[in-house]
Parts: C-alpha cells; sequence; structure tokens
C-alpha cells in the first residue's frame, strides 16, 4: 500500500504536464495559512489557463458562476460552491455570465497541514488531503456552512490581522473536518448546475446589447414574450434582484473595466456606460463598490505600481 507522499507524488505525475504553468506562494516554516486571497472578476472574462500551486488550495465561490476544469474532471459553479484542489494539481477557472464572479481562496501549506493533522490525531483531514485526487468540488447549496465559516475567517483575519492567525487555524481544521463529513454524503464528481436563467436570458442579452441606452423594463419583457409584471417577477426571483437594478449593476460592471484598462475621464465613462448623469453614475458607483469612481481609480493603480 502507497504511502501520502508516494500518493501524491502519482497523482502529480497523472495530473500535471511539465508545460503547467505555476502560480506559487512564499511559505513560511511552520505556518499553516499561507495566503487567504479575496479576488473579485469583472466582465468581459479572460480565458484561464491551466495553472497548479505549491499550496493546497481551498475555494469558495461568493456570487457568479462559470466552470472549473482539471486535466480529468470538470464541474459547474454557482454561488456557494467550495473547492478543494491539492498542491501541485493543474486547474482552471472559466467564469462566465455579465455578473461580476468572486471568489474566496485559503492557501495552505500542505506538510504543516498533515503535520497538524497527525499531531492533533484529525485522521479524517489527513484522509481527506491523501484522497482528493486531482481536487474534491461540492456544489453550491450543498455545501453547508462552510462558506460562512470562511466569511468568518476573512472578518477575523480584518480584524485581528497577523495576530488572528492561531484563531484562523483553527477556522481551518473546522472547515476541512465538515469538508471530510461533507464529501461522505455528495457525489464530488457531478457538478450541480448553474440556475436556469434560460426565460430571461434574452432581457440579458438585450441589456448587453442596449447598455449604452436608456433601457426599460418593458422592452426587457418584451424581449422574452412576457407581460411586464410576471417578468418583473420572474427576473427577481432568478436573479435575485429588480431588472433596473441589474442594468445598474451591468453598467456598473463595465465602469469597472474602462476605469481599470483606460485613463479616460470619468465623465466619458460614465455617458459610454448610460449613465446620462455624472451624478447618477457616482451615486450608484459608491452603491455597489464602496468608493468613488476616483478613489477606486487611484487605489488600484497603487496595488499595480506597487507588485
Amino acid at each position: 500500500m502507497m504511502n501520502g507522499s508516494e500518493r501524491r507524488e502519482l497523482r502529480r505525475m497523472l495530473a500535471e504536464p511539465p508545460s503547467g504553468e505555476r502560480r506559487d506562494f512564499r511559505l513560511s516554516a511552520g505556518t499553516l495559512i499561507a495566503a487567504m486571497i479575496d479576488t473579485p472578476y469583472y466582465p468581459p472574462y479572460a480565458v484561464d489557463s491551466l495553472h497548479c500551486h505549491n499550496t493546497l488550495e481551498v475555494g469558495v465561490c461568493v456570487t457568479g458562476c462559470g466552470r472549473i476544469r482539471t486535466r480529468t474532471s470538470e464541474w459547474t459553479f454557482s454561488p456557494g460552491a467550495v473547492l478543494l484542489t491539492p498542491r501541485e494539481v493543474l486547474h482552471s477557472q472559466q467564469n462566465e455570465g455579465v455578473l461580476m464572479t468572486r471568489w474566496r481562496y485559503i492557501e495552505v501549506n500542505e506538510d504543516v497541514l498533515l503535520s497538524l493533522a497527525a499531531e492533533r490525531r484529525l485522521s479524517a483531514i489527513r484522509t481527506l488531503v491523501e484522497s482528493a485526487g486531482v481536487g474534491m468540488f461540492l456544489p453550491g447549496g450543498r455545501s453547508g456552512e462552510i462558506p460562512q465559516l470562511v466569511q468568518m475567517m476573512f472578518d477575523a483575519k480584518r480584524r485581528g490581522g497577523e495576530e488572528s492567525l492561531p484563531e484562523l487555524s483553527l477556522f481551518l481544521l473546522l472547515i476541512l473536518l465538515l469538508m471530510a463529513r461533507r464529501t461522505d454524503d455528495v457525489a464530488l464528481s457531478i457538478a450541480a448546475d448553474a440556475p436556469g436563467l434560460a426565460p430571461v436570458e434574452p432581457a440579458l442579452v438585450y441589456v448587453s446589447e442596449n447598455y449604452t441606452r436608456e433601457i426599460r423594463v418593458s422592452d426587457m419583457a418584451r424581449s422574452c414574450a412576457m407581460s411586464e409584471s410576471y417578468f418583473r417577477k420572474l427576473f427577481a426571483r432568478l436573479m435575485g434582484m429588480p431588472p433596473l437594478e441589474y442594468v445598474n449593476r451591468y453598467r456598473i460592471h463595465r465602469a469597472l473595466n474602462l476605469l481599470r484598462l483606460t485613463q479616460e475621464p470619468i465623465q466619458n465613462i460614465a455617458a459610454r456606460c448610460g449613465f446620462f448623469s455624472l451624478a447618477a453614475f457616482n451615486r450608484n458607483f459608491k452603491r455597489y463598490v464602496g468608493k468613488s469612481p476616483s478613489n477606486w481609480r487611484n487605489g488600484r493603480q497603487g496595488q499595480e505600481n506597487g507588485r
């Protein structure tokens, strides 16, 4: 029977060709958590390449939808989905749709984790890691309380910074124990489909093609061959927001891309994204992003210059 290191080596040989892109993290001896990353992705989405890390990665989808792919598996993700990817395993994430996609990632020093699991006699965690193969997936809606615990981890880190590391380690062990338990109940190789948006998809296309102009709910409803009252109710149920809120969110997400990729004046960007007054653009931007457009752009440029 193979030991843990032999299993990992076999897994690496089967899953990772030499051409796989590496995106490694700095590891410190004895430190369990290498990084915690809260990442928004904005449409239009670039194609993600197959890549691997030197860490075990726990990821939770907060918003958005798309597909996760390894060399042997593919899963459809939606909010609440949880992905565990062992170190050295190739994977890629293709975000889809017109809304922002957001993931929270916890990068774990796998050697420290296995040592800690042995020390605390947490055999379920060792079994989870060593049997994960090319990854384990819990579909959105079937991952239990794991997304809430990940949220609590990020909240604890914001409050305590480096001093929160002991608390974060306990959270992580609990999350992995829950994952080990959920794997007994969930068929991991079967992905849950993203919510069915087909009835309102013509309206989503209509918005993507006309967001620079005035959009009425009646026009969106007509594109779906529905009455306006029925369309409003159905759209809110499927999308989780009223139609005009979706339109404004879509416009803001387009504006975020222009702010990030161009030096165009903010007033021009507002007009290009369908806002007919700068005040309305600023108001909606701050509502959805939490900052003014100029502060967001300056902060983004500062981050990129510091890399």
